[in-house]
């Protein structure tokens, strides 16, 4: 199993500090009844903080996670932010890993050693289910595999910039821009009308985009990123949002042809983080009941069993989320 983190030194960026986490699993590897999660933790001086957990099954266990196919293996990205600690200055960021798999000797989620592949010894499977919280932490982060270290903070420290106006020198700040477009799919669907490409307002970004070309000093990236709404099976969404992803790059692609800008494309399965967004800004009945569900569970299936169990709120979501 290949992970990777982008950057390897994580960015600060209005108080959250965000990664992409690749995870490449390669054929012939992944048990068709297991479950893997992944949870990413900053750890730093006097503590850490754990990001949201990610699961990937096999083919054959009935979730509603992330599918790998034993035969074919699979790429997945995993977005991650963090709320910014000082601390985290100096610090790493791990992925730690627990598998689950019947058949085999981990019948229950066991903590893996992502550096050696190996699992608890009996003396180290003591120590995590005891209560010496210390020697647990030691023993997870020992387990853990770093894979990124410290946070680059020059956006904090150019708020200093000021005291150094009256200086005499040749200083020009970097600003980093982000303009954006969203195109929205029919539900279930990755198919660009073109009713959805008036609606995303393509004209104003190539607009921009040209504007920007005719600054020397400008360097710009091109990204696509497909989502997919919380509603339906894990598999299907992972599916969706890859098809969205290529569809809306070849939208962007025919767009800015002539720019000479290379365009990345990523899929990014359930967009969890804009369904809440989304929910916090609306006026739906039983709102904060939705949105306690969202914090109390990080499993897919579970968020989206508790979700429709509230039929009602269900249909609501439906029509105006």
């Amino acid at each position: 199993v290949k992970l990777t983190v982008a950057p390897e030194i994580l960015t600060l960026n209005n108080g959250i500090v965000a990664a992409d986490i690749n995870v490449t699993f390669p054929v012939e590897y992944f048990n068709k009844k297991a479950v893997i999660k992944v949870t990413p933790v900053i750890v730093f001086e006097g503590g850490e903080v754990a990001g949201t957990t990610h699961y990937y099954q096999g083919s054959k266990v009935d979730d509603n996670y992330t599918v790998v196919d034993k035969k074919n293996g699979g790429n997945f990205t995993q977005h991650v932010e963090f709320p910014y600690d000082p601390r985290m200055d100096q610090s790493e960021l791990q992925l730690r890993a627990e598998i689950k798999c019947p058949g085999g000797k981990c019948k229950e989620f066991t903590l893996v050693n992502l550096n050696t592949g190996a699992i608890p010894t009996k003396e180290q499977a003591a120590v995590l289910a005891g209560n010496d919280e210390a020697a647990k932490a030691a023993l997870a982060k020992e387990f853990g595999l770093t894979v990124a270290y410290g946070v680059n903070t020059l956006q904090k420290d150019l708020k200093y910039g000021d005291l150094m106006e009256e200086m005499d020198n040749n200083f020009k700040r970097i600003t980093t821009v982000v303009d954006k477009t969203d195109l929205l799919y029919a539900i279930n669907s990755s198919v660009v009308t073109k009713k959805n490409e008036r609606n995303a307002n393509l004209d104003a970004f190539k607009a921009n985009v040209d504007e920007t070309m005719q600054n020397d000093r400008a360097t710009q990236n091109i990204a696509v990123k497909g989502y997919a709404s919380p509603d339906g099976p894990v598999k299907f969404n992972d599916k969706l949002s890859k098809a969205r992803s290529e569809s809306g790059k070849k939208v962007v692609a025919k767009l800015l042809k002539d720019s000479g800008l290379d365009i990345d494309a990523a899929a990014y399965g359930e967009d969890w983080d804009g369904f809440k967004e989304l929910v916090e800004q609306s006026n739906i009945k039983d709102k904060d009941l939705i949105l306690q569900v969202l914090s109390l569970y990080n499993s897919p299936a579970e968020r989206e069993t508790e979700i429709k169990n509230m039929s009602s709120v269900f249909e609501e979501l439906k029509e105006e989320i």
